[in-house]
């Protein structure tokens, strides 16, 4: 009898600490299988750069934003002193950055905008087989380049000279109620269709004053296909601030401006980059056939957003730990205790928005 109870003894025992395996096991997913636990955001952004559009002929973009909207050039193309304007082989970090061949040739030119260290950039990539696509703003996926601008009379003449197609219902701006008072609203596309909505509000705020330019400030609409999981996005993991909207409206002032029917209704969230006063608007629409656009990160009409980063290692470490891709090759650990030296990565964001991560600006000696 006691041998009998001391081999019960043992299998219980046995029992009980295979129980107890399984249970911590049964633990390991709880922070989802291969995720990383963490506090606060995935990645901590710090301030916004570049808004990055991808063209089709950097010429005809510059003589549209140059010649025809008065954009200064703040970054000059990189070709040769006697063809400035040439295709170059691509700098060393953007193959990987871009998942193109090292031979592979572009050309690029930064605009300067009236948001403080912001550029709207364009590249125009050679020969990689681009499929250029052209959104609607009702599509998830489009995205809107926002500018305030102090006389909006000028921006509609210097359109209409160039012939450049303005969306808005005839032709014209359409004025609507904005907070505080009023503001004239005008939809324009450029020359690879992005859209464009120049804003004059009335009356025009004390920063306009000291905008060497017409355009004073500078923002991103973002067309998405599910308001909710977008903002939840971008707070959770980005960090942003985000204000959105109960419900869908007919704001019918708006649709006229942006060429829209009638039957439409819009929600929207709005946030700014954290560390910036840069806004993003992000909008879903509804009553209408919407067909979502998702182009590769080099094709044109592509949008990115860049973005600094305060800590570059522990941004990939996170990124990975919670699922999210990432669009780049960021090489393998190197240095002291492997930390990774990585200068630029790009993610997927919702919505086909391209994000590109940069380690904080070096303090100017």
């Amino acid at each position: 009898m006691r041998a009998s109870r001391q081999g019960q003894g043992s299998d219980v025992s046995f029992l009980c600490a295979l129980i107890l395996m399984v249970s911590l096991l049964l633990l390991i997913p709880a922070a989802g299988f291969g995720q990383v636990a963490h506090s606060g955001p995935v990645v901590e952004i710090t301030g916004v750069s570049n808004l990055l559009h991808i063209i089709t002929d950097m010429n005809r973009s510059m003589t549209f934003y140059g010649g025809v909207l008065g954009f200064k050039v703040n970054r000059a193309p990189r070709g040769p002193a006697n063809d400035p304007n040439a295709y170059i082989r691509m700098l060393p970090n953007l193959p990987t950055m871009y998942l193109v061949a090292e031979n592979a040739q572009y050309r690029s030119v930064d605009m300067f905008l009236a948001t403080p260290a912001t550029a709207l950039q364009f590249e125009d990539f050679k020969d990689l087989g681009t499929k250029a696509v052209h959104p609607r703003l009702v599509d998830p996926g489009a995205t809107v380049l926002m500018l305030w601008v102090k006389d909006l009379d000028d921006v509609l003449k210097r359109v209409t000279q160039a012939n450049a197609e303005v969306v808005s219902a005839g032709k014209k701006p359409v004025t609507m109620k904005a907070e505080g008072g009023s503001q004239r609203v005008l939809f324009v596309k450029d020359p690879d269709g992005f859209l464009i909505e120049f804003i004059q509000p009335n009356p025009l705020p004390a920063s306009a004053a000291s905008a060497g330019q017409n355009v004073f400030s500078t923002g991103l609409g973002v067309s998405v296909n599910d308001l909710d999981y977008t903002t939840d996005f971008f707070k959770n993991n980005l960090g942003f601030q985000v204000q959105e909207a109960a419900d869908f409206v007919a704001d019918q002032p708006y649709f006229a401006a942006a060429g829209l029917m009638k039957g439409v209704k819009v929600r929207r969230a709005s946030t700014v980059v954290p560390g910036t006063s840069f806004p993003i608007e992000f909008l879903e629409f509804k009553g209408v056939e919407r067909k979502a656009v998702f182009p590769a990160v080099h094709d044109p009409g592509a949008t990115m957003l860049e973005v600094s980063v305060k800590d570059m290692s522990h941004a990939v470490q996170n990124l990975q730990g919670a699922g999210i891709p990432i669009n780049s090759t960021i090489g393998q650990p190197e240095g002291v205790n492997g930390h990774m030296i990585i200068r630029h990565m790009i993610i997927r964001g919702p919505d086909n928005l391209f994000l590109q991560f940069t380690p904080p600006p070096r303090p100017r000696s």
